[in-house]
């Protein structure tokens, strides 16, 4: 999706609706939070999203999220990488099973222990795994997602073993 250039800035209603709406996907919630009237948040919500450069907007927020998201999931990755060498090292199967559960977590095919893991709601060109494809990633200055990582990294240990 090419950027578009929005007429005029967004004004700062706006702004803040399109922080809220990123983070909960309801538009009448995101319309009230922004200060826009109680009585026509639903009409107000719908209306702001009609317009492409709120939808702009909101796609580079949502980017950025992820790829904050991305950022902090490879750290964790390369850390439990450090564990899992550790625990295959020690012969330790419970410390191995613990990391794979950690890796699951974070790749998203399971959900945590201790609850459920906030979401964001999808970006255009995400695939199914809420991967954004190869030239949406670039564009967006990252590279591929931590689930296409860790598969990549447990090729490459099968094939050296």
């Amino acid at each position: 999706m090419p950027f578009i250039e929005p007429a005029v800035a967004l004004s700062t209603r706006q702004e803040a609706f399109c922080r809220h709406y990123a983070a909960s996907g309801n538009a009448a919630d995101a319309a009230r939070q922004a200060g826009y009237s109680e009585r026509s948040a639903r009409q107000t919500g719908c209306a702001l999203l009609e317009r492409p450069y709120v939808v702009e907007r909101l796609r580079r927020i949502r980017l950025s999220w992820k790829r904050t998201e991305r950022d902090e999931a490879q750290i964790v990755l390369a850390r439990l990488e450090q564990a899992w060498d550790a625990a295959v090292a020690s012969g330790s199967a419970y410390t191995m099973l613990r990391v794979l559960r950690f890796q699951a977590e974070i790749a998203g095919l399971v959900a945590p222990a201790g609850g459920t893991r906030a979401r964001l709601w999808p970006v255009a060109h995400e695939d199914e795994l809420g991967e954004i494809e190869a030239g949406e990633a670039l564009e967006a200055g990252t590279g591929p997602g931590p689930l296409a990582e860790a598969v990549r990294r447990g090729h490459a240990r099968a094939e050296r073993a």
